[in-house]
């Protein structure tokens, strides 16, 4: 499933959850196509689950930023595709059901999901952005000072059990 420029929504970090997305779907459908092994249709499938899981959440908070007055009704979808998704995926693995037709719903639902229920929050995004410019910018990440140290060589003349006793 191509990404499509029409997809975009305005917050950076939310299209580019959308392009994977719509990246590693293609990954899925070129792995059954070409006859992958069922190992790389089930690892690729539980990095779409895993993803899918992410972008919910960040998708969730931006709607809760901007005060979006549907965001229960979305919330409930992406709880339905969750629900859905799961399903077909248990019946994959029992083999009740093949890894294509996963993939048909995938390329149904995502598509329908980011032009529709997705494209709805734009103006409130568009808005919250005029007011808050910057809002939605990639954060920093901080180095914790609580992260264990490495170890020092044994050799190292610093590491406490080579140093000198002090008197």
């Amino acid at each position: 499933m191509p990404w499509q420029a029409r997809y975009a929504i305005g917050i950076r970090a939310l299209d580019l959850d959308h392009q994977l997305l719509c990246q590693t779907l293609d990954t899925l459908l070129e792995a059954l196509r070409s006859g992958g092994s069922a190992r790389v249709v089930e690892d690729t499938i539980e990095v779409l689950r895993a993803y899918a899981t992410e972008h919910f959440r960040r998708e969730e908070e931006v709607m809760r930023a901007v005060r979006y007055p549907e965001l229960a009704a979305h919330v409930a979808e992406h709880d339905a595709f969750r629900r859905k998704a799961l399903e077909l995926d248990l019946a994959r693995r029992q083999s009740t059901l093949a890894a294509s037709e996963v993939v048909r719903y995938l390329i149904e639902w995502l598509p329908s999901h980011i032009g529709g229920a997705d494209a709805q929050i734009v103006p409130y995004v568009r808005s919250h952005l005029a007011k808050n410019p910057g809002a939605f910018a990639p954060r920093p990440v901080e180095r914790s000072n609580t992260l264990p140290r490495p170890e020092p060589a044994p050799d190292d003349p610093s590491h406490p059990r080579d140093a000198p006793p002090k008197h």
